[in-house]
């Protein structure tokens, strides 16, 4: 790698660190007790309580098997297309490309 490649991909990393680093945290406020303006004090009243259904699992999902594997297939076809315009051929070595 040359200076100039150097320069950029450090850049670019510094740049993405001190992003992340700044990202505030998730607020864990209920967005029903949030009212811009308005001071709330929670001692006066009683926290309301959700209660969540959850239904039980019937097996294998053809469904997202399906996403999963067209998603792979997407994934191989970039690859070898990037292979291809590359000029990447298999058995090729560099010295006998040249001659």
């Amino acid at each position: 790698m040359t200076l100039q490649t150097i320069r950029p991909a450090r850049a670019l990393a510094l740049a993405a660190t001190i992003s992340a680093l700044a990202a505030p945290a998730a607020s864990a406020v209920p967005i029903e007790d949030f009212k811009p303006g308005e001071r709330v004090n929670r001692t006066d009243r009683a926290v309301p309580v959700r209660v969540v259904q959850l239904e039980a699992d019937r097996g294998f999902d053809w469904g997202d098997a399906g996403l999963g594997a067209t998603g792979l297939f997407a994934l191989m076809a970039i690859g070898a297309g990037a292979a291809v315009a590359g000029g990447y051929r298999v058995g090729r070595h560099s010295s006998e490309a040249i001659s």
